[in-house]
């Protein structure tokens, strides 16, 4: 028998009156002609949600369901998507938590700076895997939200250290050897605008 994550009905109506929102131009989720072409850009009502022990991954996903308006208790996401308290969460755990919220996801592997951007153009979040601080220590998630091309400074929520900015270079130093992965989190109504943000062709 399969279960839905707690509250996950009414979620899933308050998502879905926010998709018809979407496509009628509600600014949380549709982006005007003015931010496309910004040079700086942050997404507005991502929460700033604290992790437990080993639950970057579950805190990741709260802020990005938060950001959506559905609030999530990270310890209800962390017991659904971890084998154990004090094991890490895969990637792939993401995509099967949100999917029941009515959302969809785009897991890439070898991702590029350009792709954060143009996502967050769109006002669609993501969930990178990287290092904490230091290459090869502490596998960590966290939220891009923001950007800023002229002092060239991603703008990220992160369950650990709070909302902090990260130089584009160090950004990349400690994505490089995690595979660059991120998974975008959206509604069905942006699938084909994600799909093109993801292939380059925002």
């Amino acid at each position: 028998m399969t279960t839905r994550p707690q509250g996950t009905l009414k979620s899933v109506k308050m998502l879905r009156t926010m998709m018809l929102a979407a496509a009628l131009g509600s600014p949380v989720i549709a982006a005007s002609a003015s931010v496309m072409q910004a040079p700086s850009v942050a997404l507005q009502g991502v929460p700033l949600i604290r992790q437990g022990y080993n639950d970057c991954g579950p805190a990741s996903i709260a802020m990005v369901l938060g950001y959506f308006r559905v609030p999530v208790d990270v310890g209800v996401i962390s017991r659904a998507t971890k084998a154990s308290p004090r094991s890490y969460m895969t990637v792939d755990a993401i995509s099967r938590y949100v999917a029941p919220y009515g959302l969809e996801t785009a897991v890439v592997r070898g991702g590029q700076l350009t792709q954060l951007r143009a996502l967050i153009r769109l006002g669609v979040p993501t969930i990178a895997l990287q290092y904490f601080q230091e290459v090869g220590k502490v596998p960590h998630f966290r939220v891009p939200y923001g950007f800023d091309d002229q002092g060239g400074w991603l703008f990220v929520a992160d369950p650990l250290a709070g909302a902090v900015r990260i130089r584009y270079q160090d950004f990349d130093t400690l994505w490089n050897t995690q595979g660059r992965i991120f998974v975008a989190v959206y509604p069905p109504a942006l699938r084909t605008n994600v799909l093109r943000a993801v292939a380059g062709r925002a």
